[in-house]
């Protein structure tokens, strides 16, 4: 990798190099695949588009995984993979566009469909936001200045699904841009709060937010 003029590579502690090796191997999945495909004749016998993440090889990299975003339309096919490129540091051991900047930009390009893919359908042309990408404006920006019109916000863990921060990321996301991000199992209403809860948990955090937020 480049940095100021100078050429680099990230170096890992062993263990996490030999754990990171073994994953990307024996869990990771390939997009396509057999699991998309199962996916895909779901989308047929059902009309609709499905929508999920995996953690997934890249075809040039066997002993590295990324966090992937895709689009399976109703006739079965994917038709978007979107690179996640703000990693959750803390706990993902997945790379991103940003760790291959270089590599990337000399295969896919340097533009908005390079890391903000928008997939042009029936429905209106869908973007994916994933998880603690929506906590970035740059993510929500580079989706609506590509024409997304509607965003799918992908699976987001506790506690971040259970305060405020969510629904006000999502909102601050609809309000920078055309597109709509939706919660994480899309245009579903909110759920009535538990008996003697706030609805506040998880489960509450499933709904769509209009473009002014």
């Amino acid at each position: 990798m480049q940095f100021g003029g100078e050429r680099f590579e990230p170096v890992l502690a062993p263990r996490v190099e030999r754990e990171r090796n073994t994953f990307a191997r024996e869990c990771a999945i390939d997009i396509p695949g057999p699991e998309t495909d199962a996916l895909g004749k779901l989308a047929r016998e059902w009309n609709a588009y499905v929508i999920a993440t995996a953690k997934a090889r890249h075809p040039e990299f066997a002993d590295r995984f990324f966090n992937v975003g895709f689009i399976i339309d109703p006739d079965g096919a994917v038709i978007l993979k979107h690179y996640k490129i703000s990693a959750l540091l803390p706990c993902e051991r997945s790379i991103s566009p940003h760790d291959l900047f270089d590599w990337w930009v000399a295969k896919y390009g340097r533009t908005l469909e390079a890391f903000w893919p928008v997939a042009d359908t029936a429905i209106g042309r869908l973007g994916i936001m994933m998880a603690m990408e929506g906590n970035y404006p740059e993510n929500g920006r580079g989706l609506a200045l590509n024409g997304a019109e509607l965003v799918y916000r992908a699976s987001l863990p506790a506690p971040f699904t259970e305060n405020d921060m969510f629904e006000i990321s999502n909102r601050a996301r609809a309000l920078a841009g055309p597109a709509r991000p939706d919660g994480e199992k899309g245009l579903a209403p909110p759920p009535p709060p538990r008996e003697g809860g706030s609805g506040r948990g998880p489960q509450a955090r499933r709904w769509p937010a209009q473009p002014r937020g």
